[in-house]
């Protein structure tokens, strides 16, 4: 098999794997190229796991070179998972203890939707506090669990031991994004949720709700890979109140884009029809990865129509409503904007971040002006422009 047939081998896998779908695969196509394929693929969109499973199920047998090392990592992945999985109550379990409102995010939840936990891979733990109890969840869990800070931003902290792993803890949920109206309703995330004591659950539609605005961050910043689409089919098969969702969505502006990455996965999971935004759409996820490309940003955030110049000004000197956002203490003080910039040119300096910032800003000279306006009139028809 060529390289370029793989995308569609893996939805086939996929949904053989997670949805339980039939399929009609002759497994003598799995030679050892066509497994390196698949490896390399499933790496950048984090999904190997799911593709290990798939093999496994349809009794591919290859031994020793790719074939081992396929099963060697998804081994490693299983471990991790399980390690993630132990944070995760602990971290249930300290907050509790302490009398500290959280909620828990992310994968770690999305995870117990799938056939099995491992299938979803992750990097970290995530669980949202309550402002006023920020600095306290961090101290508490930081002794309880033994963990040390390792980053700390505006929008979170990230807790890390090496016996742990890693932990963010979050004040807010998103932290930069032109989705003002999706901004509003986050910072009011505890309407929306149902606890037992300590222990806080957003309702189904607020996590779907939050997933698609976490989805369209991503998507504008370069790619969110096949995965997040995975985890919105589950989420959404997993039931929900229509009316419900539909009114969160359209407060926010976001129904376009709601429908748009339903669109494409329904395309991909369930056989549906698509259009030509939809297989635009597809391309650009596939080809971004779980991490995004920088040259799919630069074009996304509207390089060619802003022009070149233009573009890198405003992402070297932020609007006033995009940088209260992350730093929520600049808020009804405009006028220390400046002095707000110049925190965030040296957070990016000395945080490990100035590289990309470069890398971006040499993205703006190597884009070509025709993949720009394409990519911008992407997000135009899926409603992010």
């Amino acid at each position: 098999m060529e390289k370029s047939g793989v995308a569609k081998l893996i939805v086939k896998l996929i949904g053989y794997a997670v949805f339980n779908d039939a399929v009609d695969i002759d497994v003598n196509i799995f030679d050892e190229k066509t497994v390196k394929f698949l490896y390399e693929f499933a790496g950048f969109h984090e999904i190997l796991p799911i593709v290990s499973y798939a093999l496994d199920k349809l009794g591919v047998k290859g031994e020793g070179g790719i074939y081992d090392t396929v099963r060697q990592e998804t081994y490693f992945t299983v471990m991790h998972i399980e390690g993630l999985e132990y944070l995760h109550k602990r971290t249930e379990q300290v907050l509790s203890d302490s009398g500290i409102d959280h909620i828990m995010l992310k994968g770690s939840l999305i995870r117990r939707l799938y056939p099995v936990a491992y299938m979803r891979t992750g990097s970290d733990v995530d669980v949202l506090v309550r402002e006023c109890d920020y600095s306290k969840a961090i101290d508490v869990l930081s002794s309880a669990l033994g963990m040390r800070i390792a980053t700390s931003t505006t929008h979170d902290t990230s807790l890390f031991s090496d016996a742990m792993g890693h932990l963010e803890v979050h004040r807010t949920l998103i932290d930069e994004t032109n989705l003002t109206e999706a901004i509003k309703l986050l910072d009011n995330i505890w309407c929306y949720t149902t606890h037992d004591g300590c222990r806080y659950s957003m309702t189904k539609e607020a996590f779907i709700f939050y997933h698609v605005v976490h989805m369209a961050k991503h998507i504008v910043g370069g790619g969110c890979g096949i995965r997040f689409f995975i985890d919105l089919k589950l989420i959404l098969d997993d039931g929900y109140d229509e009316k419900l969702l539909n009114e969160l969505l359209d407060k926010a502006k976001i129904k376009k884009f709601f429908d748009s990455v339903v669109g494409l996965e329904k395309y991909w999971f369930e056989g549906a029809a698509c259009d030509d935004t939809t297989k635009e759409l597809g391309r650009y996820v596939m080809s971004g990865g779980i991490y995004g490309r920088t040259d799919n940003m630069v074009a996304a955030r509207g390089a060619k129509t802003k022009g070149k110049l233009r573009y890198a000004v405003s992402r070297i000197f932020l609007p006033y409503d995009k940088l209260k956002l992350m730093y929520p203490s600049l808020k009804g003080k405009r006028v220390l904007t400046p002095v707000y910039q110049v925190r965030r040119w040296l957070r990016a300096l000395f945080r490990g971040k100035f590289g990309r910032r470069i890398k971006e800003y040499e993205a703006i000279g190597n884009v070509s002006a025709e993949y720009a306006e394409r990519i911008y009139n992407l997000m135009v028809n899926i409603g992010l422009e």
